[in-house]
C-alpha cells in the first residue's frame, strides 16, 4: 500500500457533532414539526443546491413563509448556522497532530454555498484545513465516483496515498469505488485506532483526547 499522505474529514457527523441540529431551534421556537423541516432537505431543489445548481436563499422563502416564520431570511439562516455551530473539539485536535505528523488535511463534504461560506469563515474551517472540497464547488456529491476524482486531482495524489473518514456507510462505498482508502466514522476511539492502523504512526495525543 503507498504511504497516506492526506487525511480528509467529512463534516457533518465527524467534524461537528452533535449532527442535525438544525431543526431544533425552528421546532422548538415555532412548533413545526421536524418532519415539516425535513421537506426542505429531501427536495429537489436543495439537493440541486448542494450541488451548486441552485441556491437556498431562493429555496427558502417559500418553505418559511409556511412555516410560520416571523423574521427575515437572513434571520432564519443565522438561526440555521449557529444551530450547527458545533465543532468537535477531539476531530479538530486530531487534524492538528496530523499536520503537525507532516499530513496534509482536508474537508470533504456535501454543502450548499451559503452553509459552506460559513463552515469556511464563521467556524474558521478555511484556516484549519488544507484545502475544502465543499459539493458546491465541486458540481457533485459524495455519492458519485466524480466527486472523489475531482478531489483526487486537486490534490495531486493517487487514490491510495488519500484516507477519508465519514459517517454514511454509502460515502465510505463510493470513496473506495475510486480507490481511496476510506473508513466509516463511529467515534473518535475508532477513528485513532483506524488512523494507527493504517498509517503505522501512534497518535499518542490523539489517545489521550479519546480518553
Amino acid at each position: 500500500m503507498a504511504p497516506i499522505r492526506a487525511v480528509l474529514f467529512d463534516v457533518d457527523g465527524v467534524c461537528v457533532q452533535p449532527q442535525m441540529q438544525f431543526g431544533v431551534a425552528p421546532e422548538k421556537r415555532l412548533s413545526i414539526p421536524l418532519s415539516q423541516i425535513e421537506t426542505f432537505f429531501t427536495s429537489d431543489r436543495f439537493v440541486a443546491a448542494l450541488r451548486g445548481k441552485d441556491d437556498v436563499r431562493e429555496i427558502l422563502p417559500a418553505y418559511i413563509a409556511g412555516w410560520g416564520w416571523p423574521d427575515s431570511l437572513d434571520q432564519f439562516l443565522t438561526m440555521w448556522h449557529e444551530a450547527e455551530n458545533l465543532p468537535h473539539s477531539e476531530t479538530l485536535a486530531l487534524v492538528s497532530e496530523l499536520k503537525r505528523r507532516g499530513f496534509s488535511c482536508c474537508l470533504a463534504t456535501n454543502q450548499e454555498k451559503q452553509r459552506a461560506s460559513y463552515i469556511k469563515d464563521v467556524m474558521g474551517f478555511a484556516a484549519i484545513f488544507d484545502q475544502l472540497f465543499f459539493s458546491c464547488e465541486l458540481g457533485c456529491l459524495k455519492d458519485s465516483l466524480e466527486y472523489f476524482r475531482k478531489a483526487g486531482t486537486a490534490l495531486g495524489l493517487s487514490p491510495k496515498e488519500i484516507l477519508f473518514f465519514d459517517d454514511s456507510a454509502g460515502n465510505i462505498e463510493t470513496a473506495r469505488a475510486a480507490g481511496w482508502v476510506a473508513e466509516r466514522y463511529v467515534d473518535h476511539r475508532q477513528c485513532v485506532r483506524d488512523l494507527e492502523r493504517i498509517t503505522g504512526i501512534s497518535l499518542l495525543r490523539g489517545r489521550e483526547a479519546a480518553r
